[in-house]
């Protein structure tokens, strides 16, 4: 071979090894600026990598479902994460964040096969979008195949504020067990109550078992009364604590405070009253309930109660619901309701006969009267339904003017008629000792005020008579007008030369009497002599001007009667903070107003509404409740006394059934009495000689009607009814309708009614 080499392999490696890092230089100085190929930029750091959940250290069982947490932060924006699961499951997931954020969460799960033993392995890589990755910590699980997990569980309570003694505190416990558990074996609740008046502790643990085929989910109720209580001593308040707890087939025991799923609470056993209970592991507020007097029988098929009457005679209570077009009847013992009984639109205001034995009803979305016998099953008597006729009132006005003749001036006088119409449909309603009907008319959006009525009924009459309540102090002098009213109609001729008057014979509807178009006052005159013969009830002032706002309602008008029905009482709310309501008084004897006048004539007060209404036995005391007091007044209208409210608001005042007849030396005592109730939900006992605070009776809801008094029944006070004597017995029994939709009724111990000393 001449001088040729002899081939060493070694020099050959390293020389092809040489030539490789210089084309490699040289292509890394070609492709300059491609990031593909770039060095990591040094200045910037690796995301912030993190497994939050679940930790290393752990067991789970083989068929289970294993969540994963990933948390990951970087100021470049993190792109994507990568977990990786190795060991006793092998599993790759890659998540893409697009667009890229700078702090992200990804939620994901694994299963771990049934058969699975050893362990199991989590990594996780996040990649920001430099290219730049980071790692978190491993997590290590051990796989095994007891259940060692406890379930998850939550507890949702329903516990009002207030409640009465038939009502129900509720409690639901949900819980699951986890994936390849043994199922949910029980479920329990542990309610700790502390009564505020006693220094002892009751403790509820209800539980409930499942059986047969094991369930990942369970849901129990617990449902029971306010416990602790002394029904004797209300109100009574109650601060309760409750644990909800669930237990698994091996016996895992895991807790809940709340409503929320998203963290396992464990268990403890702690001693109360010498027995160990076991209760979540975690720190919770207490409720407090405060149990109250009362028990409230809501209305089936809902609606709208507007009035309610008792009657003890038959231990009922009859309400109208004005939504429904019936009046519905409450057992007042046990308290259920039972018949119903259809009537006309829109009941609204309920008065017994004068015999007890019907039940007229004001139906306020038309113009009649219905007349419910009471006399075996209650139904409406639809041949006595009254229609109520249309009653305004008149004036004629003068128009004085002269025309000029060829040598003198002579006056000419013009006529013209005007007529003020109310709403006629009927409110609230009550009958006198005569037998009239009173009844207030209910303003509406086209009729926007309502008047005082009276219906008459005379033996051989063919029909009921109507007509409009009026005073004479309802008319102001005005010398060129003349108020007119109870008559039909009231003409002037179109050039004013005269007036002419229409009116039905009283009591016979189809017999029609007119004075004929004459001058005004001798139209007047022929009325007067219809008026004489029994065929008009014209009433007029000559040199009169209706004082409109003195006699027109513009709200919710109360109509109350006294026990003998010599008076009956008008209350009107007032609707402008500037305008007060009114109050009215009827005398039987008189058969017409003996006074009226404004409230703020009572308070000083301009902006009193009336909210509450109600006479004694025989009329010599009225109270009126409003919005900022109660205020008691005489026959004559004269203030006696007021008691201020606690708090402003709530609606209904009654009288007890048996006061005396009032004079300003009345003796205090467990008669003088009067319930007025307060938007507190309180209806407090209030001393009518005195007038001062006697008692407060805590209820659930707010009065938002009329409240009334009946004796006890007899079967209260274990059957001795109104004969009981004691501290403890039932005096009186108060029905009231409530902003819940329904009635409360509620008893009135001797003890709640404090002495005056």
């Amino acid at each position: 071979m001449g001088e040729g080499r002899i081939f060493e392999p070694g020099r050959l490696i390293g020389r092809l090894l040489s030539l490789l890092l210089l084309v490699g230089t040289l292509t890394q100085a070609a492709c300059d600026g491609d990031t593909l190929y770039d060095a990591i930029p040094a200045d910037v750091d690796p995301p912030e990598v993190s497994i939050v959940f679940p930790a290393s250290g752990g067991e789970v069982q083989a068929g289970q479902r294993v969540p994963v947490q990933v948390s990951a932060t970087d100021q470049e924006g993190i792109s994507s994460i990568t977990i990786r699961i190795t060991g006793a499951v092998s599993e790759l997931i890659t998540i893409q964040f697009a667009p890229p954020d700078t702090a992200v969460q990804a939620d994901t799960a694994f299963t771990v096969p049934a058969e699975a033993t050893g362990n199991i392995q989590i990594s996780v890589t996040g990649v920001n979008t430099q290219g730049v990755q980071s790692s978190a910590a491993d997590v290590v699980l051990s796989v095994t195949n007891v259940d060692r997990l406890p379930p998850w569980v939550s507890l949702m309570v329903e516990a009002p504020p207030r409640m009465e003694l038939t009502d129900l505190i509720k409690v639901t416990v949900r819980a699951f067990d986890n994936a390849g558990g043994d199922g949910i074996a029980t479920t329990g609740l542990t309610a700790i109550v502390t009564n505020t008046s006693r220094s002892d502790t009751l403790v509820l643990n209800p539980t409930e078992t499942f059986t047969g085929s094991a369930a990942d989910t369970a849901v129990s109720e617990f449902t029971f009364s306010p416990p602790f209580i002394d029904p004797t001593q209300l109100p009574d308040t109650l601060r309760i604590v409750f644990f909800g707890v669930a237990y698994d087939r091996e016996g895992n025991c895991a807790g809940a405070v709340d409503e929320e799923f998203t963290n396992q609470v464990a268990c403890s056993s702690v001693p109360i009253n010498g027995t160990d209970y076991d209760i979540a592991n975690a720190v919770t507020e207490s409720r407090q309930v405060i149990a109250v007097t009362g028990r409230t029988s809501l209305t089936p098929g809902g609606g709208v109660l507007s009035d309610l009457l008792v009657d003890p005679i038959r231990s009922r209570v009859y309400v109208s619901n004005l939504s429904r077009n019936r009046i519905q009847i409450l057992e007042a013992d046990p308290g259920t309701w039972g018949q119903e009984v259809w009537v006309g639109a829109e009941p609204w205001g309920l008065a017994f006969s004068s015999g007890g034995d019907s039940l007229f009803v004001a139906n306020s979305g038309g113009t009649s009267i219905s007349f419910v016998s009471l006399a075996g099953a209650p139904r409406e008597d639809l041949e006595r339904r009254f229609v109520t006729q249309n009653n305004a009132l008149w004036e004629v006005v003068k128009s004085i003017g002269s025309t000029t003749g060829d040598s003198t001036a002579v006056a000419d006088t013009t006529l013209s008629s005007l007529f003020y119409d109310f709403s006629d449909r009927p409110q609230f309603v009550a009958q006198d000792a005569a037998g009239r009907l009173l009844f207030s008319t209910r303003p509406t959006s086209a009729a926007s005020t309502g008047t005082v009525r009276e219906v008459r009924n005379m033996m051989g009459w063919a029909a009921p008579d109507t007509r409009i309540v009026v005073h004479p102090d309802d008319v102001v002098r005005d010398d060129l007008s003349t108020a007119i009213v109870h008559v039909d109609s009231v003409y002037a001729a179109v050039d004013g030369s005269c007036v002419q008057m229409w009116d039905h014979k009283p009591g016979f509807p189809s017999i029609v009497v007119t004075s004929g178009c004459l001058p005004l006052e001798d139209a007047l005159a022929a009325m007067v002599v219809h008026r004489d013969a029994g065929n008009s009830d014209i009433w007029f002032v000559e040199k009169g001007q209706w004082e409109f706002e003195r006699l027109a309602l513009r709200d919710t008008t109360f109509v109350v009667a006294s026990g003998d029905r010599e008076w009956v009482a008008f209350g009107e709310g007032g609707t402008d903070d500037d305008e007060a309501g009114r109050i009215t008084l009827w005398n039987s004897d008189w058969a017409g107003i003996h006074s009226r006048l404004l409230v703020s004539d009572l308070v000083n007060n301009a902006s009193e509404r009336v909210t509450g209404l109600d006479l004694n036995y025989d009329g010599s005391l009225g109270s009126a409740s409003g919005d900022g007091a109660s205020y008691f007044w005489s026959t004559d209208l004269r203030l006696q006394g007021s008691v201020t409210k606690t708090v402003p608001g709530g609606a209904g005042a009654v009288l007890h059934p048996n006061m005396p007849s009032f004079t300003p030396g009345m003796v205090s005592s467990d008669l003088t009495l009067a319930f007025v109730g307060q938007a507190d939900k309180t209806i407090r006992i209030l001393d009518t000689t005195h007038f001062t605070e006697r008692g407060q009776l805590h209820i659930r809801d707010l009065i938002v009607g009329p409240l009334k008094a009946g004796p006890p029944l007899p079967t209260d006070n274990d059957g001795l009814g109104a004969a009981c004597v004691g501290d403890d017995c039932i005096v009186l029994k108060l029905y009231g309708i409530t902003d819940a939709g329904g009635v409360v009724v509620v008893d009135v111990r001797a003890r709640d009614i404090a002495d005056l000393m």
